[in-house]
């Protein structure tokens, strides 16, 4: 005897992107790209405040292209809670890159609970 069974519905092309990119693009950018731009700044004769002034642009373009891109997927999918989901976090991004120096929230969210601590 043979039940049908039910297929699993194919996970979202923009829910995995948000995640990796949350918990991994993010983080890993706001760990290693300043201390590259920091050397680097010292080659191209910018300051360290440049330099920083720099990475703070480039990390502001790479969250809007990348959540704008990850809105169209969504989009794309018909997928309406996941698109302003995208367009939201990437608004929380650009916040959390303006008031903590970190592209991340997940990373601004735990240094703000280890200073409480």
């Amino acid at each position: 005897m043979s039940t049908a069974r039910s297929e699993t519905p194919p996970q979202s092309a923009a829910l995995v992107w948000l995640t990796l990119t949350h918990v991994f693009v993010l983080p890993l950018a706001g760990a290693f790209l300043p201390n590259l731009f920091l050397g680097l700044g010292g080659t191209l004769g910018l300051d360290a405040q440049g330099a920083m002034l720099a990475l703070a642009g480039l990390l502001a373009v790479a969250i809007v292209v990348l959540h704008l891109g990850i809105w169209r997927i969504a989009r794309r999918e018909g997928h309406r809670p996941m698109a302003t989901l995208a367009l939201l976090l990437g608004g929380v991004s650009l916040v959390t890159l303006y008031l903590f120096a970190t592209p991340s929230p997940l990373v601004a969210g735990v240094r703000y609970v280890m200073v409480l601590v």
